[in-house]
Protein backbone atom coordinates (compact mmCIF):
# COMPACT_ATOMS: atom_id res chain seq x y z
CA UNK A 1 0.00 0.00 0.00
CA UNK A 2 1.03 3.59 -0.62
CA UNK A 3 0.25 6.35 1.83
CA UNK A 4 -0.59 10.01 1.29
CA UNK A 5 -1.70 12.67 3.76
CA UNK A 6 -5.04 14.37 3.15
CA UNK A 7 -4.35 18.08 2.48
CA UNK A 8 -7.64 19.00 4.20
CA UNK A 9 -7.73 17.06 7.47
CA UNK A 10 -4.20 15.63 7.68
CA UNK A 11 -5.32 11.99 7.91
CA UNK A 12 -3.12 9.31 6.38
CA UNK A 13 -4.73 7.60 3.40
CA UNK A 14 -3.83 4.13 2.13
CA UNK A 15 -3.85 3.85 -1.66
CA UNK A 16 -4.10 0.54 -3.48
CA UNK A 17 -1.04 0.09 -5.78
CA UNK A 18 -3.29 -1.61 -8.37
CA UNK A 19 -5.28 1.61 -8.84
CA UNK A 20 -2.28 3.85 -9.56
CA UNK A 21 -1.12 4.78 -13.06
CA UNK A 22 2.67 4.52 -12.91
CA UNK A 23 3.61 7.51 -15.05
CA UNK A 24 5.66 10.37 -13.64
CA UNK A 25 3.42 13.42 -13.27
CA UNK A 26 0.15 11.49 -13.64
CA UNK A 27 -2.65 12.97 -11.52
CA UNK A 28 -5.66 11.10 -10.20
CA UNK A 29 -8.33 11.86 -7.64
CA UNK A 30 -9.33 10.05 -4.50
CA UNK A 31 -11.68 10.80 -1.64
CA UNK A 32 -10.49 11.13 1.94
CA UNK A 33 -11.86 8.39 4.18
CA UNK A 34 -12.09 10.85 7.11
CA UNK A 35 -13.39 14.19 5.77
CA UNK A 36 -14.76 12.84 2.45
CA UNK A 37 -13.20 15.67 0.44
CA UNK A 38 -11.70 14.93 -2.96
CA UNK A 39 -7.95 15.42 -3.33
CA UNK A 40 -5.62 15.29 -6.31
CA UNK A 41 -2.76 12.84 -6.00
CA UNK A 42 0.28 13.34 -8.24
CA UNK A 43 2.58 10.43 -9.03
CA UNK A 44 6.27 11.24 -8.56
CA UNK A 45 8.62 8.48 -9.60
CA UNK A 46 12.16 8.46 -8.23
CA UNK A 47 15.09 6.21 -8.91
CA UNK A 48 17.25 4.69 -6.20
CA UNK A 49 20.87 4.06 -7.14
CA UNK A 50 23.32 1.90 -5.25
CA UNK A 51 27.09 1.81 -5.68
CA UNK A 52 29.29 -1.29 -5.48
CA UNK A 53 33.03 -1.70 -5.89
CA UNK A 54 34.16 -2.36 -9.45
CA UNK A 55 36.93 -4.96 -9.45
CA UNK A 56 37.82 -4.06 -13.04
CA UNK A 57 38.60 -0.36 -12.46
CA UNK A 58 37.42 0.59 -16.00
CA UNK A 59 40.51 -0.73 -17.77
CA UNK A 60 40.48 -4.44 -17.06
CA UNK A 61 36.99 -5.60 -18.07
CA UNK A 62 36.75 -9.18 -19.29
CA UNK A 63 34.03 -8.81 -21.90
CA UNK A 64 32.22 -11.75 -23.38
CA UNK A 65 29.20 -11.88 -25.63
CA UNK A 66 25.89 -12.27 -23.80
CA UNK A 67 23.86 -15.39 -24.52
CA UNK A 68 20.46 -13.94 -25.43
CA UNK A 69 17.75 -14.71 -27.92
CA UNK A 70 17.39 -13.21 -30.41
CA UNK A 71 21.13 -12.64 -30.73
CA UNK A 72 20.51 -9.19 -32.27
CA UNK A 73 19.95 -7.94 -28.70
CA UNK A 74 23.30 -9.22 -27.40
CA UNK A 75 25.81 -6.89 -25.77
CA UNK A 76 29.31 -7.31 -24.43
CA UNK A 77 29.18 -8.09 -20.70
CA UNK A 78 32.06 -8.07 -18.25
CA UNK A 79 32.19 -11.45 -16.55
CA UNK A 80 33.59 -9.89 -13.36
CA UNK A 81 31.41 -6.83 -12.74
CA UNK A 82 28.43 -7.17 -15.12
CA UNK A 83 28.84 -3.83 -16.91
CA UNK A 84 27.62 -3.97 -20.51
CA UNK A 85 28.37 -2.14 -23.74
CA UNK A 86 26.92 -2.28 -27.23
CA UNK A 87 28.58 -4.12 -30.08
CA UNK A 88 29.95 -1.88 -32.82
CA UNK A 89 28.70 -2.33 -36.39
CA UNK A 90 32.10 -3.72 -37.33
CA UNK A 91 31.92 -6.30 -34.54
CA UNK A 92 28.39 -7.28 -35.59
CA UNK A 93 29.49 -7.80 -39.20
CA UNK A 94 32.58 -9.78 -38.15
CA UNK A 95 30.52 -12.02 -35.83
CA UNK A 96 27.57 -12.33 -38.23
CA UNK A 97 25.13 -10.70 -35.79
CA UNK A 98 22.44 -8.51 -37.30
CA UNK A 99 21.43 -5.18 -35.77
CA UNK A 100 18.11 -4.81 -33.94
CA UNK A 101 16.81 -2.79 -36.88
CA UNK A 102 17.77 -5.56 -39.32
CA UNK A 103 16.12 -8.11 -37.06
CA UNK A 104 12.85 -6.14 -36.93
CA UNK A 105 12.94 -5.57 -40.70
CA UNK A 106 13.35 -9.32 -41.19
CA UNK A 107 10.34 -9.95 -38.93
CA UNK A 108 8.29 -7.35 -40.81
CA UNK A 109 9.08 -8.99 -44.15
CA UNK A 110 8.26 -12.44 -42.76
CA UNK A 111 4.96 -11.14 -41.39
CA UNK A 112 3.97 -9.68 -44.78
CA UNK A 113 4.31 -13.05 -46.53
Amino acid sequence: MYEVICPYCGREQNLDPEEIEYEDGAVFQTECEECEKVMNVTVNISIYLEADKCPCQLEHHKYRLQHVSPIAFAKWECEDCGVTKELTLEQRRRLGIQTKEEYFEELRKEYQK
